[in-house]
Order: structure tokens, then sequence, then C-alpha cells
């Protein structure tokens, strides 16, 4: 699977058609407009991303998943699937649910079965759900689910107020409501008139995937390669909404570069603004010695954008692999860590080297492989990023 972005679907759906006689390769997520992902074998998928970005998509981002979801290759599971589903009553929804399959209502509990069977090799229809929603007054959604990963969705309702309320990391649950100043969810529309109509969309600059950190080019050997792939599809980004309006080109901001003579403190300005649209924070909660993985909250997904949003910003670029060199140091595995990934005496004076703030002393239990990136604060991600801006300079 991977994610083309800066690309409109119908253009990737020709190149998916074009790349057929390699093998399969079919759209899984129609997550925004400037966003889609493809799924299927890896020979048509892998020239499929060539064939977009050649056609001028931004980037195509490779997705580690452990089976090509929503295409035709999972219905080799459907039966046995149906099956399963087939043991368990369905009634007919309390409240009105848009699938996300059809981007239409649920009509009853026969139809709720099938569309849990059609999933599996159908595409995520997100952009039609929330046009669904726009379409049926909807102006309250509560996101239930671990992370951020659809509040403030660009495609949602303009006003429409998301709240994020994390629970555990088995699924998301994405509820919108009808207040009672507006229609409620009406019934399943007419099929002769159509589908509802899309709300119309301000084009805005996509943002990247939710992805594990092992996706990343990391230069081998490095110990602590990854974080959980945070994964409830549709993948949007969030916050509060209207922070994404920098994004549109037609409002495009000054860079530092372009300003003023760079100095720590601009940049750390820089990173603060990045972190708080990235997140969906104060940028006053960006203080120096926060973490961005524990204390800010920040995920594999916010920490690619945090750093794409430096470097529009900044005009320097830093990659995931930069800091992992960083936290690491070229050390190899075995002499990094133990074989159950705990970090060892030679792994942790280096992290003291290299993190003026950590002190080993203060530890209070083994550090593992997948904690060092854990350690890493708003202040190191400054200091990288001005070491790398005066190497950029004096070049």
């Amino acid at each position: 699977m991977t994610a083309v972005l800066g690309l409109a679907a119908a253009r990737i759906e020709e190149i998916c058609a074009d790349c057929a006689p390699l093998g399969v390769v079919e759209i899984a997520n129609y997550n925004e407009p400037g966003q889609t992902v493809i799924s299927g074998q890896r020979p048509a998928v892998e020239e499929a991303a060539r064939r977009a970005l050649a056609a001028g998509a931004e980037r195509a981002v490779a997705l580690k998943v452990s089976a090509p979801f929503h295409c035709s290759l999972m219905r080799a599971i459907e039966d046995e699937f149906a099956a399963e589903l087939e043991r368990v009553p369905f009634s007919a929804p309390r409240l009105p649910v848009i699938s996300s399959v059809t981007g239409t209502l649920v009509r009853d509990g026969g139809h709720a079965r099938d569309l849990l069977r059609r999933q599996l090799a159908g595409p995520v229809r997100w952009v039609d759900v929330l046009g669904a929603a726009a379409a049926h007054a909807v102006d309250g959604c509560l996101e239930v689910g671990p992370g951020r990963c659809s509040a403030a969705s660009p495609t949602a309702p303009a006003s429409t107020p998301w709240c994020a309320a994390p629970t555990t990391r088995a699924g998301s649950l994405h509820c919108c409501a009808s207040s009672g100043r507006s229609p409620p969810l009406a019934p399943p529309p007419d099929p002769a008139r159509g589908p509802p109509p899309a709300r119309p969309h301000r084009p805005r600059r996509p943002l990247p995937p939710p992805l594990s950190l092992s996706l990343l080019p990391l230069p081998p050997p490095l110990l602590f390669p990854s974080l959980p792939l945070l994964f409830p599809l549709p993948s949007v980004r969030c916050g509060p909404p209207g922070r994404y309006r920098r994004n549109d080109p037609s409002e495009r901001q000054p860079t530092v570069s372009e300003t003023l003579t760079p100095t720590s403190t601009d940049y750390f300005s820089a990173v603060q603004a990045a972190i708080a649209d990235a997140l969906g924070i104060d940028e006053a909660e960006a203080v120096p010695e926060a973490t961005l993985l524990g204390q800010l909250g920040a995920e594999s997904i916010d920490l690619l954008d945090i750093l794409f949003r430096i470097e529009r910003a900044t005009k320097v670029k830093i990659t995931v692999a930069d800091i992992a060199a960083l936290l690491q140091g070229g050390i190899p595995d075995e002499e990094f860590g133990d074989e159950n990934e705990v970090v060892n005496d030679t792994g942790l004076t280096h992290l003291e080297k290299v993190l003026p703030q950590f002190d080993r002393s203060q530890l209070s239990e083994p550090l593992t492989a997948e904690g060092v990136l854990g350690l890493f604060t708003v202040q190191n991600l400054t200091d990288l990023l001005t070491e790398r801006a005066a190497a950029q300079h004096a070049a």
C-alpha cells in the first residue's frame, strides 16, 4: 500500500488502470482530495507510485502493512468473513449511520452485515462520508479512538466542531450529530436523485498519512526503528478548524530565511510554530524541555508532519533518519543494546552526550530501544535544526 499526496483521485484511478497489466493496483482510501492510498500487488503499486510522481504528485509514501487491504486481493477471505458475520445478529441502526463503503446511510441490519463484508475489498470513501455528513446538516463530531487521525479533516463541514476522545488502540469510532437548530439526519437519499453533493473543498497542501517510523529511510543499522502503526483509517490530519489556512499556496507565508538572518531563537520559533500547527496545540505548550512523543503526545505521523512544516518554513530539511542517526550515532546495534533491545552502557553514554537533558541516573527502569525516540525534546529538535542550517549556509 502506498499513500499518494498532491494528485487528484481521478488521475490516480487512470494510472491504476494503466498499470493493471502489471498486477492488481486499486484505490484503497479516498482520504481527502489531495491524499489517496493505493493497494495491490507490489510491482503494480510501485509502478503506479512512480507514474503518479511523474504526473505531478508531491510524494508517494509506502505504508508498512501486513496485507493489501481494501482491494480485490482481499476477496479471498470474504467468504470466510461473511460466514462469521452470519453468526452475528444485526439489527437496524437506532441512529443514522453513514458507511465508509458507500458514503451513504446504512439501511438495516442486513445492509450493515453486507457492508462489513464489502469493506474488506472495497475502498474507504472518507471524502464521501464527510460530504454526506455535510449534506445532512451535521454540525458536531466526536472522534472516539486512538490519537487524532481524523479530527478537523479538511473535508469536514467547515463549521463542524470536532472533539477527539482517545480510548484504546483497538479502533476508532467517528460519531457525527446534528444540533436541535439543524434538521436531523435524513433517511437514505432517493436513488433517482443520486448521492448527496460533496461539500466544495478549499485546496490546501496535503499532509502525510500515518506511518510507522520503520517505513522511513533510516540509516542501517538502527536499533530503534519503529513506533506502533497507528492506523485507524482514514488518515487525515487534525487540529482545531482553521489552523491550516497557511497551507493555501495563495496565502504563502515568507520563510525564516527570506525574512531575517536566522538565529537559534528564530529557529526555536519556527519549531514551536510547526509543532503547534501539527498537533493543534498552543505554541506556549511547546516549551524547550517538552518531549515530542511523550509530553506533547505526538505520534509517528505527527513527527513527519512537524519536519515537513519546519522544512517549508526554514528551507532546511531534516528527516527522521537524521534524528535516528543523531540518537544512535552510527553505533552498531549489538554495541548500542542487548538482545532484548535494552540500551546498554555504551548506548546510554552516547545518549548523555547528544541529549544534554538526559541523565541515566534518573531512569526508573531500563531504557528500551523503542523508548529512545521518546527522549527527544523540542530543544533537541531546535538544536539539530540550527546545526543543519549553519552547515547549509556554510556550504
